[in-house]
């Protein structure tokens, strides 16, 4: 009697920490599946690092939770592959990398491995092969995300339909932001005008409040002066028309920051599209209203506005400048000189500087090249990130 006592005690006991063990494996399901949730909320608020890296470890201490505690529901291999792919630790993984029966998920696992460990080219010779739309939507774009970095590499194309894929699988997600960012990136660098305006313009539509907005406005306002200048001026016309009244955090730092570039880079179109759009739109006691000034006077000094852009280059105040302005308006303020005292009429080299077409070299014929190296000592100082 006391043995069987004693026996239905244990059974007791047993079921209770199964019981216990399985309310704990779902309550971490729960527990991961609201920590995806909260790092994807990313995509569309200001968080701050801190905050960032908050969620992030949340999510790395549920997974090494439910390790300690032998859980084996293919849902944690789930989150885990999820965790490496956006860029967690590959130990959060080996848990259960040894448990699955299937060969493709056992190729999925070694290449997310190989990923994790920085193993560029065992990683793209098996992520490559697999298919991210036989996975579950959450998975599947993050692995379509994952290959788009990796193709990019050689092949922009592919790269290209992978981030289109991420985007298809996870909308409004961080994977569909940092898709949208890469081939804002991606397009920059090849210098595909209509692939990097579609990006340009969808993350504006939908990610303007994004953590990740300023990494995504400083890459914009690098790339659009690497463009033609008619492409420049096209692509930043089409993303005024989306957002008339600017975008980001501070939408006339931006234009300033393009107007700024276009006429380091002799963008004509490009810095007086920025320009004039940010000069409507910045407050009178703003600090970048005078960069402004100088941006526009800077570029029309060599068209038939030469008077008006010679008297608001001289009515700066250099003071009120960093080093780079300041350059730019000695700069200028020698080649008004120079243009003053050359003696073909100034609406004949405006007319010469139009039948090029404005883009790099708008300044003319010899006698108004000559003016450029009269001030050559100024623009070594304005050569930056062209």
């Amino acid at each position: 009697m006391r043995a069987a006592v004693v026996l239905g005690f244990v059974a007791l006991v047993t079921a209770m920490a199964s019981t216990q063990a399985a309310e704990r494996e779902q309550a971490l399901i729960m527990d991961l599946r609201d920590d995806a949730r909260r790092f994807d909320a990313v995509a569309r608020t200001q968080a701050s690092s801190m905050e960032m890296a908050e969620a992030r470890e949340r999510f790395a201490a549920h997974l090494r939770e439910a390790a300690r505690l032998k859980l084996k529901n293919e849902e944690f291999l789930k989150f885990a592959e999820i965790f490496v792919l956006s860029g967690g630790g590959v130990e959060h993984i080996k848990p259960w990398k040894d448990d699955q029966p299937g060969e493709m998920e056992r190729n999925l696992i070694r290449g997310i491995v190989a990923h994790g460990s920085g193993d560029t080219t065992r990683a793209e010779a098996i992520l490559l092969s697999i298919d991210a739309r036989s996975l579950d939507a959450v998975r599947g774009g993050h692995l379509a995300l994952v290959q788009a970095l990796l193709a990019a590499r050689t092949d922009a194309e592919r790269a290209f339909s992978y981030y289109g894929l991420a985007r298809l699988l996870l909308p409004g997600t961080l994977v569909e932001e940092a898709a949208l960012r890469q081939s804002i990136v991606l397009a920059g660098e090849k210098l595909r005008a209509q692939e990097f305006a579609e990006a340009a313009l969808a993350y504006i539509r939908r990610f303007d409040t994004s953590t990740f907005a300023g990494d995504a406005e400083t890459r914009i306002v690098s790339y659009l002066p690497r463009f033609e200048d008619a492409d420049g001026a096209a692509i930043l016309e089409l993303m005024l028309e989306a957002r008339p009244m600017g975008f980001g955090r501070c939408p006339v730092c931006f234009l300033t920051e393009v107007a700024q570039r276009g006429v380091l880079s002799g963008r004509r179109s490009l810095a007086l599209l920025a320009t004039g759009k940010g000069l409507a739109l910045v407050e009178n006691d703003a600090p970048q209203k005078q960069r402004l000034i100088l941006y526009q006077a800077a570029i029309e000094i060599v068209t038939d506005k030469y008077e008006r852009s010679s008297d608001t280059l001289k009515s700066l105040d250099p003071e009120g400048f960093d080093a780079d302005d300041a350059a730019l308006l000695s700069a200028s303020l020698q080649l008004a000189r120079k243009l003053r005292e050359t003696p073909k009429p100034l609406s004949d080299e405006v007319a010469l500087a139009g039948n090029r077409g404005g883009n790099r070299a708008f300044l003319g014929d010899k006698r108004v090249m000559e003016a450029r190296a009269a001030v050559a000592n100024a623009d070594l100082v304005l050569q930056r990130e062209r």
